[in-house]
């Protein structure tokens, strides 16, 4: 991808604006972490089923938003220097979503001027269809892929592909390293507060291969649904509403997802001030477009 299409996407210094919004950024990118942290550690050491599975929805919800502060981190707006800002992005996001931020930036950036192409986590929605069934049957096989963990596979392949076309020798990269001791970090963990490997699987491994990308899906497709094949990247995203479905798959104001295609440098903390008429984004007006229903409002 040529400069110019990353100048136009990258923050400069006057959209990155005072210090402050920077450490927006920064503070929630500590909080989500002190949360996932609290997760495990509270988890393994109740070692209560119903527990777990609650605590296993929460840490899929923060990795979800740790997509999201890497998506600003893409864009430039984690640190002021963009050095400073990918290494952050890289040890306490990357590390833990096993997707290295310059491959991120570089399948974020194309779906900015490609955007009938797959989306950054490989998950895209759906081709328009002759009915509503079909398009609920292809997002259940979608689904299914997710929860099987075979989507997450299929990312990690297209990613480290891509990372290896780059880096050419991963045994001394030091990004590897970062991956290993945050897997054996967050391991320890688990096993000081009473837990051990099948704990590790339930409580971390699985909501990353599985929860998350079934959480990205349901985003996906609310952002992009029978929007795909308009072809302008303005055109191909909506904003959507609903206090579930933001809460669980658009933390941080993503869920203003036409905004950010119009303006992709300002930061997501201030998107819902250049929302037009936020009262008419609702779940079922998001929903019935997703869908393409019939029943969507005129």
């Amino acid at each position: 991808m040529n400069a110019s299409i990353n100048s136009t996407l990258l923050a400069s210094a006057a959209d990155k604006g005072t210090r402050r919004r920077l450490r927006k950024s920064q503070f929630y990118l500590l909080l989500d972490w002190l949360i996932i942290l609290s997760c495990l550690g509270f988890a393994a050491h109740i070692n209560n089923g119903v527990f777990f599975f609650i605590c296993a929805l929460i840490v899929a919800r923060q990795l979800v938003a740790l997509e999201t502060i890497l998506h600003e981190a893409s864009h430039g707006l984690l640190h002021a220097k963009v050095s400073c800002n990918d290494r952050l992005a890289q040890v306490l996001i990357s590390s833990a979503l096993l997707y290295p931020i310059e491959v991120y930036r570089r399948f974020h950036f194309q779906h900015h001027h490609e955007p009938d192409k797959k989306r950054p986590f490989g998950i895209q929605g759906y081709p328009e269809t002759s009915t509503i069934s079909a398009r609920i049957i292809f997002i259940l096989q979608g689904f299914i892929l997710d929860m099987s963990g075979v989507s997450f596979v299929k990312l990690q392949v297209r990613v480290w592909k891509v990372y290896f076309s780059i880096r050419r020798n991963l045994i001394f990269d030091p990004y590897a390293w970062i991956v290993f001791a945050l897997q054996i970090n967050i391991y320890l963990l688990i096993r000081v507060c009473g837990g051990d490997l099948a704990t590790y699987f339930i409580l971390w491994l699985l909501p990353l291969g599985t929860r998350m990308p079934a959480l990205l899906r349901v985003r996906s497709i609310f952002e992009h649904g029978m929007l795909l094949k308009q072809g302008k990247s303005l055109e191909c995203a909506r904003n959507f509403g609903g206090a579930l479905i933001t809460l669980l798959a658009a933390p941080h104001n993503v869920n203003y997802h036409r905004e950010h295609h119009a303006r992709p440098t300002l930061p997501c903390w201030d998107l819902p001030a250049v929302v037009e008429n936020p009262s008419n984004i609702t779940f079922l007006n998001s929903l019935r477009a997703a869908l393409g229903s019939s029943l969507a409002k005129k």
